[in-house]
């Protein structure tokens, strides 16, 4: 995943429409073993050219940030998040991903919707489209 296209979907989603800076965090995980307790900084000035995502599935996503919470003590939210993909690049767009104990969920959105997306579903507010995809696609970045 190219620097350049985490620094547009950052820009998008902190400067969506009635956004608050401090609302909503977002970290980019590059590492198993990284703690991840602050949000990410504008802009990115690295490439991510290894994921421990690459090639798994949205719940198999889940796992691994399960995994490194537990592990590294780190501070964010696993069960709703944003996977950027080989699509994200063509797009413009990215996989939302929500799990609860029963299912893992997806819904791929444009950058300026994904923030108020995720807000309204970890408020509990709303549901994701009838439309919504339940299978695990595969999380490539």
């Amino acid at each position: 995943m190219s620097g350049e296209l985490l620094n547009t979907f950052l820009t998008k989603t902190y400067n969506a429409p009635n956004s608050r800076p401090y609302d909503f965090m977002l970290i980019v995980v590059r590492s198993r073993e990284q703690k991840y307790t602050d949000p990410e900084n504008l802009p990115v000035h690295e490439d991510v050219v290894a994921s421990p995502f690459k090639g798994k599935n949205a719940s198999e996503c889940h796992d691994i940030l399960h995994d490194i919470r537990r592990e590294t003590g780190s501070e964010f939210d696993y069960e709703y998040f944003v996977v950027m993909d080989e699509q994200s690049a063509k797009d413009v767009t990215v996989l939302l991903v929500g799990a609860d104990d029963e299912e893992v969920s997806t819904m791929r959105v444009e950058f300026e919707i994904a923030k108020a997306t995720l807000l309204a579903r970890f408020a509990g507010v709303g549901s994701w489209p009838d439309d919504l995809i339940v299978h695990s696609p595969t999380c490539d970045n």
